[in-house]
């Protein structure tokens, strides 16, 4: 059995640089597929067990992925594809491995890609995908636990979503980048996520445009370059830290990220009492000696953050009141 040992008493200080976002890393390395020719190298990979999934499911399709966990730089020559198929075996491991449907069914016409897993949030329903495909033409069925899309080429088309997909917004860009025609997303997710993914795709060659906003424009190019691209900061670190910090009323700085990405965060932060400065690239929060309660609502970005409602939880847990979350 997994057990923690814990040596409390301890105050969080120093300063510390926060890795490269893991939920950018994966869609930026699924996006790769789209690229036919040369190496793209991608920097600032964290070293996580999903990155380390989504590197044997490109190698499985086909790709040669080279990385250095030390260095962190990933190379990817997705040249010869020759699977089109994501297995179970990997697909269960990390939901996020349903990202390669778009990519495949952009560049081969064709997909077959096993149903995610690997959260413990509960189930992520892929409705959204599926229906967005469909609304740009491809004919999907399901069968044995697969989703299996075809459609060469796609269509560009207006497409809406009930609210805001993270990873559905992802997809949908990789499988309109070369659609016939204009791709249209409205209630698009604005995750600081989906932006890095469009700016790789942008430096790529393709043509994007209000990404980071509800409303996204795709218009369709031939093809994508090979390119270097340096993946964004984890904003959910930097926030576990600066809720570290005010666990144990101690003072960190974090550097090497945007606090505009956390601004609600922040806000929530300021009015358990702590203290936070910003500078453009960088924050420091100092933790008080006692916290006051807050309310917290999560909601997709720019909202309170789902995957920190544990660490603000645990905050919560030591505040002077009742906290509501």
């Amino acid at each position: 059995m997994d057990k923690f040992v814990i040596n409390g008493g301890k105050v969080l200080k120093g300063s510390i640089r926060v890795d490269g976002s893991k939920n950018a890393a994966l869609p930026i390395i699924a996006g790769s597929l789209l690229i036919d020719k040369g190496d793209t190298v991608l920097k600032n990979i964290p070293p996580l067990r999903d990155i380390f999934t989504i590197k044997k499911v490109l190698e499985y399709l086909g790709a040669r992925v080279a990385y250095d966990d030390k260095t962190q730089v990933m190379v990817i020559n997705a040249e010869n594809i020759v699977h089109n198929t994501a297995p179970y075996e990997l697909m269960r491991q990390m939901r996020a491995s349903f990202l390669v449907l778009g990519p495949l069914l952009a560049r081969l016409g064709e997909a077959k890609i096993s149903l995610p897993g690997g959260c413990s949030l509960g189930a992520r329903p892929v409705d959204f995908h599926i229906k967005a495909f469909e609304t740009l033409g491809a004919k999907i069925t399901e069968k044995a636990g697969y989703i299996i899309a075809k459609g060469k080429p796609l269509s560009g088309s207006s497409v809406y979503f009930d609210r805001p997909s993270h990873t559905g917004t992802e997809n949908l860009l990789f499988g309109s980048v070369f659609a016939r025609g204009k791709t249209q997303i409205t209630n698009a997710g604005c995750d600081p996520e989906i932006l890095d993914v469009a700016k790789f795709l942008i430096k790529a060659g393709a043509k994007i445009y209000g990404a980071g906003t509800p409303n996204i424009i795709i218009e369709p190019v031939k093809k994508l370059k090979a390119v270097e691209y340096t993946v964004s900061s984890d904003r959910l670190v930097a926030g576990t830290y600066m809720i570290g910090a005010a666990i144990t009323g101690g003072k960190i700085e974090i550097k090497d990220m945007h606090p505009y990405e956390l601004t609600m965060l922040i806000h929530k932060l300021l009015e358990m009492g702590c203290e936070i400065k910003t500078t453009q690239k960088s924050l420091t929060v100092k933790g008080p000696k006692k916290l006051r309660p807050i309310n917290v609502t999560t909601f997709p970005y720019p909202g309170f953050p789902t995957d920190l409602q544990a660490s603000i939880m645990a905050a919560t847990s030591l505040a002077q009141g009742t906290s509501h979350i």
